[in-house]
Parts: C-alpha cells; structure tokens; sequence
C-alpha cells in the first residue's frame, strides 16, 4: 500500500508544494502524551514510524504503528480528543489541522481525498478488531463470530404474523431531509444532500424480513428512514448451540452495514425489521464509485461514513473499558498486538468457510430482548432444529434468491 511519502511524490509539483504548507513533521521521544483524551483539537495525525499506545480512561484500548492514521475522529467530528495517545517509541508524525485540510479539500487536493479513503480503511480495521477484544474480553477466550445456519433466520421469521418478504411498496420519502436530520450528514450542504439522495435506492419490507445476514457478504449500507430494526449477533459452538442476542435496535437516520460496505468483510451480525420498514440503499456500485471519485460528492459521502465509524468505534471503545474495569482483577490482561503488520494484511479481511460446522440438531437460543415473541407454548427460549429442517430452510432460501 502507498504510503503518505509515495502519494506526496506521485504529485503535481504545484499540487505536491500545496500538502507541503499544510502539513508538518514532528518527532516525539518515548514516553509523550502525545493526545489527551478530552482536549479541543482537530489535528489529522499520520504515524511514519514508530508506535503508540491509545488509551481511553487510562484503560489500554489499541495500538498504533508505521502507516496508520489518527485522530480522524476529531478532524472530521466535533475536534474533541476522545482517547489519549502515548509514544511507545520515537515517532515520527505528520500534522494536518482542520484548516489546512479544508484548503487542500476545497482546492481539491488529490492528497485530501486519499486521506479520506485511508482514514475510512483504518476505522473499519480497528472497529473490526475492537470487535474482537471486546469478544475476548466477555466470554475470557476467543468467542468466534459465526455464520448462523438458515434455520435461525427461519425461525426468527416465523415468529413475526405478517409474512416476511421483500418488495412491500414504500411510502414517499424526502431523501435529502433524511439525511439533513441523520447525524452521518452533518454539516454537509443542502446542495450535496439532494444529489446524494438521488443515488439511493427507497426499498420497503416487511416485519421479518432480513436486510442482512451475519457471515453473508456485505455489498450494501442501509439508512433507516421509517420503521425500526434489530441488530442480532449469533456465536455458537462444536456441540451445535447457537445463541442469538440483540445488540441494538436502530431507526430512523441510523445507519447499518457500515463495515462490510468499507473493507467488504463478511457482515458480524443480522439486521431484521422488527416493522414495516423503510430504508434507503448505498449499494456496493455507487459506493465504489463515490469511494474512488477526487471531487466534493465523494467527499462528503466518504467523511459521512468516518462519522459513523467514528460513533461506532467510540461506542466499542467504551465497552472495551467498561470490560476490562470488570475483570481488572484477573491475573492475566488480554494481550493486543502491538505492530498488527502491514496495512495490506490487515485490510484483507478474513474469508472463507465459518470457523464451525454443525453435523447434528442445532439447538438456538433467542435473546427474550429481541423485538418478537415466541410462539412456543412453553416460553422456552432453546428451539431444537433437525438437520432436515436446516436443509429445508436452506433450499427456501436459494428459491427465494431465484
């Protein structure tokens, strides 16, 4: 991958002399708070050598190393430091303050827009592997994401009275409006919305119906604009037990699918309407096309979902310190890799078969929090599902593809 040096070189030298009366480098010796969390500043940070140690509440959250950025949180939000940062080593920085950003980003600057496309690269990889901690820190082990077998969406389905498809006819929406009033948008001009709005597609369905499937591929983000929606996650283990939890129901201006949109990572949960609901699309076409476009539009779609990354990686950093304050006194601290590698490696994100495979009856569990209620005159949560049953719902769900 380029690296901020490669990208400087590759330019204009007009353009490249622009960056340069921007940007400054620093050297920071071992042992600098280089951050502090809660501090008014809106300073773009790149790392050219060295590490670093990100820390929220004196609690160890992440780390830092050569080729990655901080600080975009602050940069493209509010410019309120919401973790701090200390020098493992002597690194070497370059700075980029919200003014000298605006005009590079205003002239349209090709180095803006790669810093756009980098930060939003960073985010999803360190929302991915706060993830991670965050399943470490909870079970005390590795809890591994899996790709819950059809019969658990089938089963979720079932429990909803309506019949769960897609394709309900959906109420007019201003599109623009919506997005003036979601927190992705903010700040973004009237103007912008309104062209943005017209590369969304308005799609309806029912309660029931699946907007994604964890372990799926992910190729599109959702904006809720009428309706509510359940975040579901499933983990499971070798005897056949998949447990489903609700993480969150989101509404309207919320967005979903944020990180399997950025890096096309496999989906880490299950989104189910728990209503008739209404959402606009960003599919995976305009999204390329947005990602990869040096203009304004592309911009400002690109700083809407750092926005969102940027709620989304607070939130797991505040799990992560909530965590860890619960289990402080264990003997032994979950270990984070200190140089996760180069960037390349850690943007490929994991494919393939799930870690688990089931041979006999699943047995799911549905979380009582889930926006439905069974239909089991017992009120047991635990559903048994023979593997008939499994294959059953899996031919549905091919036909249902047709």
């Amino acid at each position: 991958m380029p690296t901020a040096v490669d990208v400087l070189r590759s330019l204009p030298a007009d353009q490249r002399d622009a960056v340069r009366a921007q940007m400054r480098r620093a050297v920071m010796p071992e042992g600098t708070l280089l951050i502090e969390e809660g501090e008014e500043d809106d300073s773009l940070i790149y790392v050219e050598s060295g590490n670093l140690c990100v820390k929220r509440q004196g609690v160890a959250i992440d780390y830092s190393t050569s080729g990655e950025i901080l600080g975009e949180m602050a940069l493209f939000g509010e410019g309120v430091r919401t973790a701090s940062v200390e020098v493992l080593e002597e690194t070497t920085l370059l700075l980029l303050d919200k003014p000298g950003f605006e005009v590079l980003r205003s002239a349209a600057n090709p180095f803006a827009f790669w810093l756009e496309r980098e930060a939003l690269g960073h985010l999803a990889y360190r929302l991915r592997r706060l993830d991670k901690v965050v399943s470490e820190l909870s079970d005390g082990q590795s809890s591994p994401w899996v790709k819950p077998p059809p019969s658990v969406f089938s089963r979720i389905k079932s429990l909803f009275s309506k019949t769960a498809v897609l394709g309900r006819e959906p109420f007019p929406v201003d599109g623009a409006q919506l997005l003036y009033d979601s927190p992705l948008f903010q700040g973004t001009t009237w103007g912008f919305l309104v062209e943005i709005a017209e590369r969304l597609e308005l799609r309806g369905v029912e309660a029931g119906h699946f907007l994604c499937e964890q372990g799926s591929p992910g190729d599109e983000l959702y904006i809720v604009a009428r309706g509510a929606v359940d975040v579901l996650v499933a983990t499971g283990n070798a005897s056949g037990e998949v447990r489903v939890h609700k993480l969150a129901q989101v509404g309207p201006g919320d967005a979903i699918g944020l990180s399997a949109l950025a890096d096309g990572a496999p989906r880490s949960a299950s989104c189910v309407a728990v209503e008739p609901t209404d959402v606009l699309v960003l599919t995976r076409a305009v999204w390329d096309e947005l990602r990869a476009a040096d203009n304004l539009l592309g911009s400002e779609v690109r700083q809407a979902l750092i926005r969102g990354f940027s709620r989304a990686l607070g939130e797991a950093a505040s799990h992560v310190v909530d965590l860890e304050r619960k289990r402080s006194g264990r003997p032994k601290a979950p270990v984070m890799p200190l140089t996760p590698g180069p960037l390349a490696e850690r943007e490929e994100a994991p494919r393939g078969e799930p870690e688990l495979t089931y041979t006999g009856p699943v047995k799911v569990f549905l979380d009582p929090e889930i926006g439905v209620h069974s239909t089991n005159p017992e009120g047991e949560k635990f559903v048994s599902i023979e593997p008939e049953e499994v294959l059953a719902a899996a031919a549905a769900a091919e036909l249902s593809r047709e």
